[in-house]
């Protein structure tokens, strides 16, 4: 409902009445929780009011994926001073310091054959009657493919915390854009081993991904990344 407001071009009434009609309808659907998740919130962020720091302040451990990347926020959270994995584009990993980037037990990009669907048996699709696509929608390599993710997995004394939606890991996004991130809580088990933990036989999020290399200097970051 405030977005109409926020936009640079006057939003014709019919427009704003969809609008309107669109939040009355999503604010009566019933969220669902995934399992094993028992508590869900959803932050809206940038659109007036201080911003909650959604960093737990009590993290043990961390996982970042996220394809833009700002240095403030990533000081931000090795500020609370846990471990942490960082998983993002070569490109961003290549704007931040060494240093800084040290600070983190793993510094990480996909792997870019992660890009590729898996193929079917035969070298052929067409005379196999199968498409390249992955046939399993949770797939990483389809649900992390490119690395347009945003994910961020805390373990907490209480449990875990995971947030996921649409603010890359950056002071713009935390501080000022309009973003939309569902937090969810649950047990200990569903925290960041059952992000970065192995399964036999299945294609883990770590089988994707490789170890990155810090610049000796960083290069500067765009002015468009830096409002992502």
């Amino acid at each position: 409902r405030l977005l109409p407001d926020r936009a640079t071009r006057r939003v014709p009434a019919d427009r704003r009445e969809a609008i309107e009609e669109l939040a009355r309808d999503l604010g009566s659907v019933p969220l669902a929780l995934p399992e094993p998740f028992t508590d869900l919130h959803v932050h809206v962020l940038g659109v007036g009011g201080p911003t909650a720091d959604l960093i737990p302040k009590d993290g043990l451990r961390g996982v970042v994926v996220s394809p833009f990347l700002s240095e403030p926020w990533l000081r931000r959270f090795t500020a609370r001073g846990m471990d942490g994995v960082l998983v993002s584009r070569e490109e961003s990993l290549d704007r931040i310091p060494a240093a800084l980037l040290d600070r983190f037990e793993r510094v990480a990009v996909l792997n870019p054959a992660a890009d590729l669907a898996p193929q079917s048996a035969t070298s052929d699709p067409e005379a196999s009657g199968s498409s390249s696509l992955p046939t399993d929608a949770g797939d990483p390599a389809r649900l992390f493919g490119g690395l347009h993710a945003k994910l961020f997995v805390f373990d907490t004394p209480a449990g875990a915390v995971v947030l996921t939606g649409s603010a890359n890991a950056t002071e713009a996004a935390f501080d000022g854009n309009v973003e939309i991130l569902a937090e969810l809580r649950g047990p200990t088990d569903a925290g960041v081993e059952a992000f970065l933990g192995e399964t036999p036989g299945e294609a883990d999020l770590v089988d994707l991904l490789l170890d990155y290399t810090p610049l000796d200097q960083p290069v500067e970051a765009s002015e468009a990344e830096q409002l992502e």
